[in-house]
């Protein structure tokens, strides 16, 4: 459903319809983002965290110390939770999945990056 043009919906809305796929969003992503940067730099949408300022990208980015990287998602209480209750058949399936969903290039820090990047 798309939004009236002569409201602001809140940004937790907005950001949720944005990852639910609405049109209107997808099609022009941009002014949400710029009302991100604005209002909300770090977001917080359901378990995820979403760092919409170049600087401070940059910083989680470079700063493994501090922010987890790799496959620390499945680390997550929630994902631990969600592999217990898959029946068994589709434990290793799932996990599978997430590993490779982790294994991407923005994931990795250090020597893997670098030899990817390459």
């Amino acid at each position: 459903m798309a939004h009236d043009p002569g409201s602001t919906p809140p940004l937790a809305d907005e950001f949720a319809a944005l990852v639910a796929c609405r049109d209107d969003l997808i099609q022009d992503p941009y002014p949400l983002y710029a009302r991100l940067r604005a209002e909300a730099p770090v977001h917080r949408h359901r378990d995820q965290v979403v760092v919409s300022r170049f600087e401070d990208a940059s910083r989680v980015l470079s700063d493994a110390r501090t922010f987890l990287s790799g496959h620390a998602g499945l680390k997550g209480s929630r994902v631990r939770a969600a592999i217990a209750a898959a029946p068994p058949a589709q434990r290793e399936k799932l996990v599978e999945v997430l590993e490779f969903r982790g294994g991407g290039l923005n994931h990795l820090n250090g020597d893997q990056h670098v030899r990817l990047r390459a």
